[in-house]
């Protein structure tokens, strides 16, 4: 049936004969598709029955192997049922055969003695004449034969265990002796990069003695064999850092504590090649020789031998200096300097962020835990906000504070930012970069709160700063509104990337921060909408004093031309927009050219349309000619300019407001009357929908309308001509 409904589906059928030819040909295919299946159907019960024949064949020699074993056994029981009650009946065989017994019994102990001397005595041999390749074979065999005597001569385990043990003591005392000429021999640690396969013979001879350094340690049970190996190549690091950094040594300086940072890095970065590619040698000298097949060094389930070796490696370095860094923060001049005390943070942060580009980054091994108690983290954040706002006020007192932080490509800024702004931003990600190191989240969290309050301040003396400018349009006044909204849209980013917070509870704090800049901004940006109303309105009022009564005319919207007075108030609005574009960044210009072209609107709208001036049809036209043709134009020009030709003037509520009333004012007489009689009688909420007939969807008040209506001078006209009899006037 599926198939039948996806051929109908897949072919037009428009006819009965069509249907039936496309019924026969999914029947067709339908049975070949059950001739191959009832094919595939019988090869696999064929497939099954001679699997089963086999299996049933199978089962019968099975059984008749069991019965021949039964038999067999049965046998053997028999036969020594049969010796024994002849050897019981003897009572000389019987003494005869337990002393046979005990002489190989005897003839055993003392062969595995034999043996046990043979070993222990070849040990001392390979050991005497430091033969270690030698030494690690028949070590290797006195291992095989304490594992035999275990399972055949219990009472020999002691006596050889304690032999190999004094072997074993023996042993380690010449391993370590000749490790440590090896290791002097090669002047390991290495203070300078080295090419490993320069030292191949070393590695060789080195990894032999601590594979056997670490087989003696796992049979003696003194320690993992994993500890004392690894603890034997690290010895040397350890030495050589407790002589350099500890004591009387001018390398002990707590006023440098960059040294022993520096030494712990480039000793990782030279040694680490070196004691990965030793300790990979001991796992194989291991697995081959010893059969330990396990992962030796592998400290966290990998399956790389030499992963666990530069782990043990990293972890250990670090130990030392974590353990130095907590002595540092011990002593008395780190303590009392605050100087000294923000060099050592400044060299941890510094070490750590080497660390963890070199891949030593360990979770469970951080250097910056040391500075997360609450005494230590609390003079922490204290120097830093002190260092932070001395840095702020260096900012704000500089210069060239308003200069570009683009000079040579001041355009490509669109934000417009000037230098204050930009070294605020990098004072803020340079404090999270340095906070961001810390393992613990409330000492991250309390950074959080310092760079908030930062930024706050910062925003706070910028406003401050506004205020003293002489007007909007001039400095400081645009670059500080330009910096307000630079950096509110970082803190937004940051918001969305939720870099700068550490928890939960610092997360709510940027996007309040990002909202008190935003609304200075706003703050600022009414002060520049205001100045530009101040600037326009006593020009509109002068081209509200024309004489808007005019006879009609038959002047075609090309023979008209734009009012004399409308000329300088538009000539005033291109000014002010074109210093806009020039003051104000490219990101918020938008948000500036909307608020100014509301404003201008509305004081359009305040000055044009009050009850004292009156409107001819004729005047209404021409001020809508003057809107229409030169100021939608020419604000359309300006947004052009600047990238803004989506941003459409008309779609501005107060623009399309003033529009809708010059558009309402020029209607015919006759549709005016009518809708000044039934725009009173009309639901406020039906006013929209009415105006939108007459293309002044942008009135939405009943009483607006009205007003608008009654400014009308033709209709008072009309009333006194209709009273006199008088069918026409003419206008002087």
């Amino acid at each position: 049936m599926d198939t039948l409904r996806e051929s109908l589906s897949s072919k037009n059928v428009t006819s009965v004969s069509e249907l039936f030819f496309v019924i026969r040909e999914a029947l067709s295919k339908l049975n070949e598709d059950c001739k191959q299946t009832e094919g595939k159907l019988q090869q696999t019960i064929e497939k099954d029955a001679s699997q089963l024949e086999d299996l049933i064949k199978l089962k019968k020699d099975l059984m008749e192997k069991r019965n021949e074993v039964v038999e067999a056994n049965e046998k053997y029981r028999k036969g020594v049922d049969e010796v024994m009650s002849v050897i019981s009946q003897d009572t000389e065989m019987m003494e005869k055969l337990n002393r046979l017994s005990k002489r190989q019994q005897r003839l055993t102990r003392m062969k595995a003695e034999r043996d046990c001397r043979n070993i222990v005595a070849s040990c001392e041999r390979s050991l005497q004449s430091d033969d270690f390749p030698e030494l690690r074979k028949q070590f290797n065999a006195a291992m095989e034969h304490h594992q035999f005597l275990v399972e055949n001569s219990k009472d020999l385990v002691k006596s050889f265990s304690e032999k190999m043990g004094r072997l074993g003591e023996e042993i380690r005392q010449c391993l370590e002796e000749s490790i440590s000429k090896i290791v002097h021999k090669i002047h390991y640690p290495f203070n300078d990069m080295i090419d490993v396969k320069a030292f191949l013979s070393e590695l060789n001879s080195l990894s032999g003695h601590l594979a056997l350094y670490h087989t003696v340690a796992e049979y003696s049970n003194q320690g993992s064999g994993n500890g004392v190996t690894l603890s034997a190549m690290f010895e040397p690091i350890y030495e050589s850092f407790e002589f350099h950094f500890y004591g009387p040594r001018k390398t002990n300086d707590v006023k440098h504590p960059e040294w022993y940072f520096t030494q712990a890095l480039n000793w990782t970065q030279n040694c680490l090649p070196f004691f990965e590619a030793l300790f990979q040698r001991v796992s194989n000298i291991l697995v081959r020789y010893f059969h330990l097949f396990f992962l030796i060094y592998d400290f966290h389930g990998q399956s790389s031998s030499s992963l666990g070796a530069t782990v043990y490696f990293y972890k250990q370095m670090n130990e030392l200096v974590q353990r130095k860094t907590e002595w540092m923060l011990e002593q008395e001049q780190i303590q009392d300097d605050d100087v000294l005390f923000s060099h050592l943070i400044d060299e941890a942060l510094a070490y750590e962020e080497q660390r963890r580009e070199m891949g030593m980054h360990i979770e469970d091994a951080n250097v910056m835990s040391l500075f997360c108690p609450k005494d230590i983290l609390a003079r922490w954040i204290n120097i830093e906000n002190e260092t932070c706002i001395a840095q702020i006020d260096s900012f704000l007192t500089s210069e060239d504070k308003w200069s570009p932080r683009f000079r040579d490509l001041d355009e490509a800024d669109n934000f417009a930012v000037c230098e204050c702004a930009e070294s605020l931003i990098a004072l803020i990600q340079s404090l999270h970069s340095r906070s961001h190191l810390l393992p613990d989240k409330n000492a991250q969290s309390s950074f959080s709160v310092l760079r908030f309050i930062l930024l706050e301040d910062f925003c706070k003396r910028l406003s401050q700063i506004s205020r003293q400018a002489a007007s909007p349009w001039s400095e400081p006044f645009p670059q500080v509104m330009n910096s307000i909204w630079y950096i509110h849209s970082v803190a937004m980013e940051w918001d969305e990337a939720n870099e700068l917070s550490a928890d939960s509870k610092t997360s709510a704090l940027l996007p309040e921060t990002a909202k008190l800049y935003r609304n200075v901004w706003s703050q600022m940006a009414d002060e520049i909408v205001n100045s530009t109303v101040l600037q326009v309105v006593e020009l509109a009022k002068a081209y509200r004093r024309q004489n808007w009564c005019l006879p009609n005319s038959s002047l075609e919207t090309s023979e008209r031309a734009l009012t004399d007075a409308f000329c300088p108030l538009l000539a005033k609005l291109s000014a002010i927009y074109v210093r806009a574009s020039e003051i104000i960044s490219k990101e918020s210009l938008r948000a500036i050219f909307k608020r100014i072209t509301s404003a201008v609107a509305k004081t359009l709208i305040d000055e044009l349309f009050d009850m004292s001036t009156r409107y001819s049809i004729e005047g209404a036209k021409q001020m809508q000619f003057d809107m229409e043709n030169g100021l939608l134009p020419t604000l359309h020009s300006i947004y052009t300019r600047n990238g803004l030709q989506s941003l459409l003037v008309t779609n501005d509520k107060e623009m399309d407001r003033l529009l809708s009333s010059i558009r309402l004012l020029a209607l015919p007489q006759a549709i005016a009357i009518l809708l000044k009689d039934e725009i009173p009688r009309l639901p406020e909420v039906f006013i929209g929908d009415k105006l939108a007939e007459f293309n002044a969807s942008g009135l939405k008040k009943k009483q607006e309308a009205v007003n608008l209506l009654h400014i009308r001078a033709d209709f008072e006209v009309s009333s006194a001509l209709g009273k006199t009899g008088i069918t026409h006037i003419q206008f002087s």
